[in-house]
């Protein structure tokens, strides 16, 4: 993930550019961090689970259901940063999360495809 481009690239075989898409990064105050993690877990049809419940989440539900009022959209990809994963959301190509990466649904299960449990990301 690129935060500056506000894009993730996708490569395979080491150096070889297979794709990329475009993705919302956090906003200065909650930024996406930097680092190198690896993905986790898969969630079809996650539920949101408020991160902040005495912070910045604390006038929202403790959760939220999937479909379609949830914050995480319809797919999310967890990485080993806590509380940070790609997920289906608004504002691809701005910095608007806290510290998530949105993307489209169709990215977002694209790089699914490409990224199975285990699978490096770095984030600069």
């Amino acid at each position: 993930v690129n935060r500056s481009k506000r894009r993730v690239f996708v490569y395979q075989n080491g150096d070889e550019l297979a794709t990329s898409f475009p993705v919302a990064i956090g906003t200065p105050q909650y930024p996406t961090p930097r680092g190198t993690f690896r993905v986790t877990r898969h969630r079809p049809m996650p539920t949101w689970v408020n991160p902040d419940p005495t912070g910045w989440g604390a006038s929202l539900p403790k959760s939220i259901p999937p479909g379609p009022s949830s914050p995480l959209g319809r797919y999310a990809i967890n990485i080993s940063a806590p509380a940070i994963r790609f997920h289906e959301g608004p504002a691809v190509g701005t910095a608007a999360s806290h510290g998530c990466m949105r993307m489209y649904y169709a990215d977002v299960k694209k790089l699914a495809e490409y990224a199975p449990v285990d699978t490096r990301v770095i984030i600069v």
